[in-house]
Order: C-alpha cells, then structure tokens, then sequence
C-alpha cells in the first residue's frame, strides 16, 4: 500500500548493517498506518538475507512490568552457553526493581538507577556476541508502550551498535506522547537512527489497492468514496474491501454492482483504531459521537465545537486539541469534527455501555440547554436517553415536537411527546402534550386521537387549556359528533374565566358553526355577539375571514364578493394544522359561491402540496373537496375517483360525522352513472346519529334521496328531500346553490305525475337564485321546461342549456341537450333533434368512466400501420380546429352547440351575415358541410359558450 520507498529505506539501512555498521531505524506513524505491516515485510527481507529476528511487542497493560521488552527480546534468542543464563537474570533484576521502574510515568523513572550495571553491559555483549554468527534484526512495535528498564537497556545498546552487525527498527505512533522522552530524543539524535514516517494512503494508492483486490472498474467506481470514507487510513480501506468482497460472496445474483457500503469489517476496524490510541482520544470520540446525534457539531463552527466538547468531558482544551488531532489523522473524523461515515459513528455508539452513553446524552442536553440551542437538538439526546425527568426536558420535548411537526415529521413529534408524557408531573403541561400528542395522531388518522378527548375535556373544564388547544378540541369533539359536549365547551366561555381562550378559540367558533349549524345561538350566547354576519368587521382574522365567506354563500348564494374574500385568504394563507378547516370552508366558498372553474385548480395544488407532506386527513379532505367540484362540474368519473380516494386516506370509522360528505358525493356519483348498488354500498355504512345536526347531514339526506328516486321509493325520497329543506330553512343555509333541494323534491313530484306542484316548487328556487347561481339556475330549468306544454318547453331549455353552459355542468347540459332534442324531435323537427341529441350523446360519451389504471398501465404494443394511421386521423381534427381565427372559433363553438345564426350573432353583438360568412370559412377550413359534423374539439370546449351566455 504505498510503501515501497520506504521499505526500501529499510532495506538500504539493513544493507549497511551486513556490512558491520550498525544501524537504529525509527518508523513512525498515525494508528493503523502500516506501521506493523511495514515492519512484517522488512522481517520476511532480512530473514530471508540470513538474519536472526529478535521481536518484542510494547503494551499499555504490560507497562509497569520492568523489564518485560527485554525480556521479550532474548526469551527466543539462541544465546550460547555463556550468556544463556542472561534471561534469568533478567527475570530476576525484574521482580528486585519492581514497583519502582514503572511507577515514575513523567520522566525518565527511579527504577532505572536500581538495574545492576553488569546487566545492561552483559544484554549488549550477549546480543554483539550474537550478532558475529548472523546479522541480527530487533524489532520492538509500539516503543511508546515499552517498559522504563527496558527502554534503558535499548539506550546503552544504541551507544554500542556501531561496528556491530545490528540492526534496530522500532515503531512509535506519531498520535502518543513518548513515555521516556529522553530515550526517544537521545535515539533520534544518534547519528546511526535514521526516521522513517508514514502518513495516510493518497487518492491513488487507494485506487491501486482497490484494483488490486476488486478490480479496475470498481476501483473506477469507489476508490474516491473509499478515499472519501477513510482519509486514506490503511487498515479503513483494508477493512471496506473486506465488506466488499463479503458481500459479494453473500449476493447470488449475478452482475453484482457494488457499493461503498461499510459493513461489520468497517466498523470493528475503526474500533480497533480507537482501542490503539489513548483514552482520552477514544473519550474524545465518544462525545462527537453522542454530539452528532442531534447534529450539534456540524451546526457549529469548529471551535464552538471544541468549546462543546470540552464542557461535556469537562477537559482541558490541548485534551481536545490533541485528540480531535488524532482522530482526523486516523481517518475516523474529518476537518470539520464528523464522522466520515455514519457507520463509524454507529460503531463508537454501539460500544458504548447504555449507562456511560445516556449520562453523554444527559450532559450535552444540560449544556445546550443552558446554551439555549434549538429544542430539537437537545431533544434529540433526551429521546436517546429515552426518559424525561424533569420540567424543563418536558418542556424541550412539546417545543422540539411542535417544530416537528410544523416540518411534517409526525415519526420524530410523536417520540419527543410519548417521551413529554411519560416523565411529565404537572397537570397543565401534561394537557397540552397531549393535546399536541392529538395533533399528531390526528394528522394520520383521526380515530386514534379520541381516547385524548375525554382527558382534554377535563383539562378544559379545569380551564388548563391555552386558546390553540382549545381550538383542537373543540374541532375534534365535533368532527367525532360530540355537538353537545362541544357546546358545553363554548357555553363554558361565558362564565369561567376566559383569560386563556381568545382569538384562536373565536375563529374556529366561527369556522365550525358553518358546518355544525345548531352551535351558532350558542357560540352567540358565549360571545356575547350577534349572530356572526358576514363582513360585520374589517378586522376579523384571516380564518373568520373564510368562515364569512362561506357563511354568506350558503345563506345568500354566490357573489363577487364571497369570491374575491375566498380567493384572497387562499392567496395568502398557507396550509397547516391550524388553517385547514379554513382552507376548506375558502375552497368551499368557491364551491356554493359556483366558481368550480376557480375552486379546482386551487384545490389541486393544496391536494399535492398535502400528499407531498404525507398528511392523511388534509388528503382525505381536500379529495373530499375536489370531488364535490368535479361532481358539480358533471365529470361523473373523476367525482367517484376523488371520493374514493377520500375514504381511502383514512379509515372510514375514522371520518365521523363528516363521512356523510364523500360518501354522499360518491353516491350521487355511481347513481348518475347508473350504478345503483355501488351508491346503495355507500348510504349502507353507518354514521353517527349526530350527523344530521351537521352541513354533512344535508348532503347525505340530498344522495339518500336520490337513491330512492332511483329505486322507485318515492315517498321515502320526497321525505329525504322535504326534511333537507327543513333544516337548511331552520339553519338559515337555504341558498340553492349550496343543495338545490326543491329541485330534487321536484323530481318527485314529476314522477308522481304532480306538475303543479313541482311546478311551485322550481319557481320559488328560481326566485331563490341569483344572476350568478348558473348551475341551480340552470338545473331548475331544465325541470321546469318538463312541466310545460310542449310547444313552450324550447324557450325554457334554452334558458336552461344557456345556464349549464355558463356553470360548466356537463352532465346536466347534456340532460337538457338531449331535453331539447326530444322536444324538437315532438314538434316535427328531426333536423335540430338530430343535432341536439348528438351533442348530449358526445358530452354523455366524455362522462363515460375510463379504463382502470391497471389496464391503463400495461405495456403497449407497437401499433400496426393501420393504426398508426387512425391515430394520426384521429388527431387531424384537432390540427384543423388550431388553424380558426379567435373569431371564427367562438362562432363555430356556438354553433357546435346548437345555436342557430341568429342566436349566435345576438350573443357575438355581430350581424347574422357576419356568421354565415364566419361559418363560411369554418366548414373549409374544417371539411365538414353541416353543423352537425363539427368536431367534438370545439363542442367541449364550452368557455365561449358560457361567457356568451353570461
């Protein structure tokens, strides 16, 4: 591993031994930088050259015993007959110095005064003596290790090699302090010492050593992550070769790419780099370990580092120098204090006992705390601990999970939270870690935060509750139907002390009594306020703000104004735990208010933006939202697969009361699509009693009432629709935009062959709507032309086609297309009966359900030419269509809609010569001869025809 040079310098000394000059070679190093191995290969070269080998180990445990290297040294040497007692001699003058020679660790030591002169003359004439029958070649690994006596021995031996055949190598790590610093100075300034240092394997040794083992590509592939991993430490890189061909012997598959993936041979080696170098070196990387659990040091600058280290070992800080030295040199940390790999870091964790490693926890969260760091990074070291004892790690513990949670990481809140709870003893802290505990459970499934209700309603009643968490329960109590206990809850406001519920608890008030109608006497009462009107203040906070537009489209109906207000809190707000009840009464706004085309795209990018975040119930929502967008957009297939996907998101026992919504939506959904028994499988699940003291309650009665339509139960339909009207008259919610219920009644009445009584009931709901209600407007027609004579029902289709072109409902519009066709076809006019009924047919084909996705995700095969060449037909219409001028396509879009010329050029404000000559050019353009056979690209495409109509 890039050592030949020097080797080679060894191999020149060992040359000069042979030769009778005597020759002193000290290899120094970092831990694990070859030192052994280097001495290994210089071992096997003089042996094979003849050389007597002479070896000692030093080691910090054998330190004390006096004497011991020597020992080592001569145990094996084939001393002869004279100096052959020598070993037991020095086994003796071993136990006569004991106690002396090693107890002196800051100098030279006592204990050397006490060793027999002849002794240490007769070890250097023993081994000169040796050194005439073969070159001798003593090796002592680890010097710093070796014993004081010994030392002093070696010392005389080194003033006596020259003109002797020995040669000396000895290996010291660069990373300890010398034991007998006079031996080491003395040693290197002999003029027959020669200092060989090894340093950190370069980019290209580690690439060569990689080839070597693993071959060119990839060594191509990992030599820099190796490199990267290990600082160039050998025995590192060594070790990552080692996993790499482990798990290639482990891996059946052939083609094997491998990786830079530290394995168990990674790991023991750093820690036998470790176990090599000094204690505190090894405590020094113990509490970088335990630090970089929260991230503390890399957030900090190097000497803050330092500084934190220092504190936690409670160190001198040359300690810390020392051994942050060390440790980068070793190739275990890099230049800004980090692990170079997560996995030596694990390692060092790993060996650590649990009860040294929590009390390093335990004592860099006290310190960052009094630092005042950032509660996530001394929680971080409280989870490890994985117990809170006091009131001040509990409370680091609410605050890093409310961080947590506000960047979506529910795993890490709910840890922090379990831990809060476990350790905490105050009754007011306690209820809002769980209140914070419900937040979290809530985010994911809402079934599992209701065991906190009840202790969270006590807290409230012992007024332990801040206004936020006061705010979650009474949303929560309501989601799961609890209408009385949550007015309880309000009604308790007005009398107890309100100092702790404020603008917070006001707003969600506002908010939840659009959806729970029968609170809002009650949230009056406790307000000590009018019932809430809309606009009232021009400084209600941004959540009252959505919760008055709702409010007013829901008691009058659409308006620019519910709108713009929409519109601007949904520009503005962003989507948190606190605002989505707000963001869906905005959405819905939008919704009732008939701005469907405004209210989808929005609810599209909050839909993602929650799916991204991975949070389950804003998902559920917001689906249950955009289902009931595209179902008033008549887009049958994309309501279905939105509710759906709402009642997936969550368990179905999960939604409470507001299941009623998505499964209502689904319902009307299937039951359009004329699938009765999916519908029937949606009103069969079971929700709460209290449902129908909720918004939700109107919309499951409006699809129960349909399925029985459908299924010929008309009493029990009219019922449904009859005790809708009921309570949206009670609520103060009878806007027909929100649930056009007399519409639905008047389906009934048509059935029973009652026209005037229908008849009464669309009247009134048109008296009801306004210029913007389209859809109701629309849908109120297209029933009412059904109770005329039918010489007068065309007027009224017509109105009814002009209203659901301007709302955007194509199901509806193709119903009253196909109205309208049927009526033409009555009076004798096959013509424009044909066209009309065509038309409703292409609309009615665009709302057909499309493929599964299963289907849609097999592979396709290669089309024929044949079908290439439909293909390419198939898209000529549409290159035909992109050729009309803005002009001639709103009046070909008109007129693809059924518009005679005279209708269209009133609409336009342009002479009816002026369409002919527009239509003139559209049919050559498009090669079509009539209305009829415009392509379905214009007659879907209904923007112009609304904004006409309007």
């Amino acid at each position: 591993m890039e050592r030949d040079q020097e080797l080679g310098t060894l191999k020149d000394l060992f040359v000069d031994t042979m030769r009778g000059n005597g020759r002193v070679a000290v290899v120094s190093g970092g831990v694990a930088s070859g030192k052994t191995e280097l001495l290994r290969s210089m071992v096997e070269h003089s042996t094979t050259s003849g050389a007597l080998h002479l070896n000692a180990n030093g080691s910090p445990m054998e330190r004390a015993i006096p004497l011991g290297v020597l020992h080592q040294l001569l145990s094996r040497a084939p001393l002869n007959a004279e100096h052959a007692p020598l070993v037991k001699n020095i086994l003796a003058s071993s136990r006569s110095v004991g106690g002396t020679a090693g107890a002196h660790s800051g100098g030279m030591g006592k204990g050397i005064d006490h060793l027999p002169l002849n002794l240490v003359r007769d070890v250097t004439e023993a081994l000169i003596e040796l050194a005439r029958t073969a070159p001798v070649l003593m090796t002592v690994d680890d010097i710093q290790y070796a014993d004081f006596a010994s030392l002093n021995c070696l010392r005389h031996l080194v003033d006596h090699l020259q003109g002797s055949r020995i040669m000396m190598v000895l290996t010291e790590s660069t990373h300890s302090a010398p034991v007998h610093p006079v031996f080491h100075t003395e040693t290197l300034r002999s003029r027959i010492c020669s200092r060989v240092r090894l340093g950190t394997l370069s980019k290209s040794a580690v690439r060569a050593v990689t080839a070597e083992h693993l071959g060119t590509d990839a060594a191509d592939r990992l030599a820099d992550d190796y490199f990267r991993c290990t600082g160039g430490n050998p025995l590192l890189v060594r070790a990552l070769i080692d996993d790499a061909q482990t798990a290639v012997v482990a891996t059946t598959t052939a083609g094997v790419t491998l990786e830079c993936a530290p394995g168990h041979g990674f790991r023991q080696a750093v820690l036998a780099c470790l176990e090599r170098s000094e204690e505190q070196t090894l405590d020094v990387a113990r509490a970088a370990a335990v630090l970089e659990t929260s991230g503390t040091l890399a957030a900090s600058s190097v000497a803050d580092a330092k500084v934190l280290l220092r504190r936690v070992l409670d160190t001198d800080p040359e300690t810390v120098d020392t051994a942050l030295g060390v440790l980068d040199a070793m190739g275990v940390l890099d230049g800004s204090l980090a692990f170079r790999h997560t996995a030596g870091r694990a390692a060092v964790l790993d060996d650590l006992d649990r009860e040294h490693r929590s009390q390093l926890h335990f004592r860099a969260a006290q310190l960052l705390h009094l630092e005042g760091a950032p509660a996530g990074r001394i929680a971080a070291h409280l989870v490890a601990i994985g117990q809170a004892g006091s009131s001040w790690e509990s409370e680091v513990l609410l605050e890093a999970a409310e961080r947590a949670l506000a960047e979506d990481d529910t795993e890490s809140a709910s840890r922090c939270l379990e831990l809060a709870e476990a350790g905490c003893t105050d009754d007011e802290q306690l209820a809002r870690i769980r209140a914070a505990l419900s937040r979290v459970e809530w985010r994911l499934n809402p079934g599992t935060a209701l065991r906190y209700l009840t202790p969270l309603f006590e807290a409230f009643t012992r007024n332990q509750l801040g206004d936020g968490d006061a705010s979650t329960l009474l949303r929560y109590l309501l989601w799961h139907g609890r209408v009385d206990r949550a007015a309880e809850a309000i009604e308790r406001t007005a009398h107890a002390d309100r100092s702790r519920v404020g603008l917070q608890f006001g707003s969600a008030c506002q908010l939840l009594v659009n959806s729970y109608p029968p609170l809002r006497p009650v949230v009056a009462r406790a307000q000590q306020l009018p019932v809430i009107e809309p606009y009232a203040s021009a400084n209600v906070s941004r959540c009252a703000q959505a919760a008055n537009a709702l409010h007013s489209a829901l008691t009058d109906g659409p308006g620019n104004r519910v709108t713009e207000s929409a519109l601007q809190f949904l520009q503005r707000t962003k989507l948190s735990d606190n605002t989505i009840e707000a963001v869906e009464s905005a959405l819905l706004a939008l919704v009732y208010g008939e701005r469907t085309d405004k209210a989808g795209p929005l609810c599209d990018e909050l839909l993602e933006e929650a799916t991204s975040r991975g949070v389950r119930t804003w998902q559920a929502v917001l689906s249950g939202v955009r289902a009931d967008i595209a179902l008033r957009q008549g887009d049958l297939p994309a309501a279905r697969q939105f509710a759906e996907r709402a009642l997936a998101s969550i368990p179905r026992q999960s939604w409470g009361v507001a299941a009623a919504g998505p499964l209502a939506t689904l319902a009307l959904a299937t039951l359009a699509m004329g699938e009765i028994d999916k519908a029937a499988e949606q009103l069969e699940f079971q929700v709460p009693d209290s449902v129908f003291q909720s918004r939700f309650g109107l919309q499951y009665l409006q699809a129960r009432g349909h399925y029985y339509l459908a299924t010929d139960q008309l009493q029990a339909a009219l019922a449904d629709f009859q005790f809708c009207g009921a309570l949206m008259r009670e609520w103060g919610m009878d806007s027909p935009s929100f649930l056009p219920w007399r519409s639905d009644a008047a389906q009934v009445h048509l059935r029973l062959g009652e026209a005037a009584k229908a008849q009464e009931l669309l009247t009134e709901q048109l008296d009801l709507t306004c210029a913007a209600s389209h859809r109701a407007r629309g849908t109120s027609l297209f029933l009412l032309a059904r109770t005329k004579e039918v010489g007068k029902r065309v007027a009224v289709f017509r109105q009814a086609i002009d209203s659901l072109y301007a709302a955007g409902d194509r199901f509806m519009l193709s119903k009253a297309m196909h109205g309208l066709g049927q009526t033409y076809h009555s009076l004798n006019e096959p013509g424009k009966a044909r066209m009309f009924k065509h038309r409703a047919e292409q609309l009615a084909m665009q709302l057909r359900p499309a493929a599964g996705d299963a289907e849609r995700e097999e592979p396709q095969a290669r089309p024929t030419v044949g079908a290439e060449r439909v293909e390419e037909r198939a898209h000529e219409p549409q290159a035909r269509v992109s050729s009309l001028t803005s002009s001639e396509r709103r009046v070909a879009e008109l007129a693809a809609h059924g518009y005679t010329n005279r209708e269209i050029s009133r609409h336009l404000y342009i002479t009816v010569s002026t369409v002919e000559q527009h239509l003139t050019r559209v049919y050559r353009k498009l090669n079509v001869g009539s209305r009829a056979a415009l392509p379905r690209e214009l007659q879907l495409d209904m923007k112009t025809a609304g904004t006409a109509a309007s």
